[in-house]
């Protein structure tokens, strides 16, 4: 192996003056202002809190998906697309973003995305839910745009696709279908995951963790469980739906989310459930296809998987939502599973507080592995009541904090400088450059002004890497 020394005598000195002093988490200078982005779209509106998604392009650039606030309660899907330094790409659509709302007959108008997905052929695919008439309630919404940020027509009608599930008696009990997350099969069919719900009495709340797969066209793939629809539950009345991914067999599907296991239960579990391709439950995984986990450390004992990896050796690293102490409190969390669905004895349960204020409230939202095997998680802590931070953890594979990220393993990011007083600001999309950088979108929005942002931060993976030192 020939190392190359160009540059290294440069990054010596710069460790000299004090830049060596940088930490793997540390934010990423040449990004935005200090690392951080904060802005509105460019035609001026604001977006729907909690649900911003980010997908990085093989160039560098960043999309960043969110609900546009035509005017509350009439919102659009939206897609922003940021240059590798952070400032505005304005050959992306019009001005540097493209909207695209469904505004269906009897409804309100608000149509809210949540997910992002990129094809290879760099074609984008969002996923939300679209609100409907009384009847129907909210649906999920497919759209997909061309690369250039311009409605694709050759997808579904007009760009679009509309999934109805209408579990129950929707007339009198009401019927909502969301989508919250987007995953491409290797041959290009669209996995979106969500749930489906209804209100059948005052009170009582019932809902189906609800998959579906289209073709590369936008129609629902009738191979895929006869009309391209799956509802799952675990034994009790509610069961909702996060991530939904193709395992790296080409054969199978595995499902998280969260579930009560028993009728008329309150005590939420980590769930899981692993597909055939034809949208079968696998019978050789867990129970009958299904697998559930409880941390149950204290609270109400709610305990939701957000999202998962699969490893090398097919186990499954699930992390998600772990309540602790009080209904309020809750830590990052992750359990690993064996391929056949048993929970791993090996691996001991990872449980990662924050804890720095107001109810403790920590959450991770996404998880992904990087290039050296650490797991990155993402998502928000409370660092005061109603003040929250973006929030970052890093995993060793054998699940111990990396004490090389942050400080201690973990990391927060608020909205200083770019405004002030600090808001709250609350990250739900991760994405892994392929340089090591790490880039988390969320929303910042401040009690003040009242008008919710696109909060996007950049931060280190590698340091040495970041600083000039490379090998080939």
């Amino acid at each position: 192996m020939a190392i190359r020394y160009a540059g290294l005598a440069a990054a010596l000195a710069a460790a000299l003056s004090g830049v060596a002093a940088a930490r793997d988490g540390d934010l990423d200078s040449s990004f935005g202002t200090g690392g951080k982005v904060v802005t509105a779209y460019p035609t001026g509106q604001f977006i729907d809190i909690y649900n911003v998604d980010l997908a990085v392009q093989p160039d560098g650039k960043l999309l960043v998906a969110a609900s546009r606030d035509y005017e509350d309660p009439d919102y659009d899907f939206g897609v922003m697309r940021l240059l590798p330094d952070g400032s505005l790409d304005t050959a992306f659509g019009p001005s540097g973003a493209s909207y695209v709302w469904f505004d269906r007959d009897g409804s309100d108008k608000g149509d809210h995305v949540v997910g992002i997905a990129l094809q290879p052929d760099g074609k984008i695919v969002l996923v939300g839910y679209v609100d409907g008439d009384p009847l129907t309630g909210q649906d999920m919404g497919i759209v997909r745009l061309n690369a250039d940020g311009s409605t694709d027509n050759g997808f579904g009608t007009s760009g679009k696709t509309l999934v109805q599930f209408n579990l129950g008696d929707c007339a009198n009990s009401g019927c909502d279908d969301r989508a919250v997350r987007v995953n491409l099969q290797a041959d290009g069919k669209i996995l979106a995951v969500g749930q489906a719900s209804s209100n059948p009495g005052p009170g009582v709340y019932t809902s189906s963790l609800a998959l579906v797969r289209l073709t590369t066209t936008g129609q629902r793939d009738a191979t895929f469980d006869a009309d391209g629809r799956v509802t799952l539950g675990f034994g009790g009345d509610v069961a909702l739906g996060f991530r939904a991914k193709q395992l790296a067999d080409g054969a199978h599907i595995v499902v998280v989310g969260g579930a009560t296991t028993t009728a008329a239960g309150t005590n939420i579990d980590f769930a899981v459930a692993r597909l055939n391709d034809n949208g079968s439950l696998d019978a050789t995984f867990g129970v009958g296809g299904k697998a559930t986990y409880g941390f149950d450390l204290g609270g109400d004992l709610g305990d939701i998987a957000t999202d998962f990896v699969e490893l090398p050796d097919g186990k499954l690293l699930v992390c998600g939502e772990v309540r602790l102490n009080s209904p309020q409190n809750f830590d990052f969390g992750c359990v690993r599973f064996l391929a056949n669905g048993v929970p791993d004895a090996s691996f001991s349960p990872v449980v990662v507080p924050f804890d720095l204020g107001g109810g403790f409230q920590d959450a991770p939202l996404r998880v992904e592995r990087d290039a050296q095997g650490r797991i990155v998680l993402a998502g928000v802590a409370e660092r005061a009541t109603n003040n929250y931070d973006f929030a970052a953890a890093r995993l060793l594979p054998s699940g111990a904090l990396d004490t090389t990220f942050g400080r201690g393993g973990i990391a927060t990011y608020d909205t200083l400088p770019l405004i002030s007083p600090d808001a709250t600001n609350m990250g739900s999309g991760l994405a892994l450059q392929a340089d090591g950088r790490i880039v988390i979108a969320g929303y910042a929005y401040s009690t003040s002004s009242g008008d919710p942002k696109f909060q996007v931060v950049r931060v280190i993976g590698d340091t040495i890497f970041a600083y000039g030192f490379e090998s080939d």
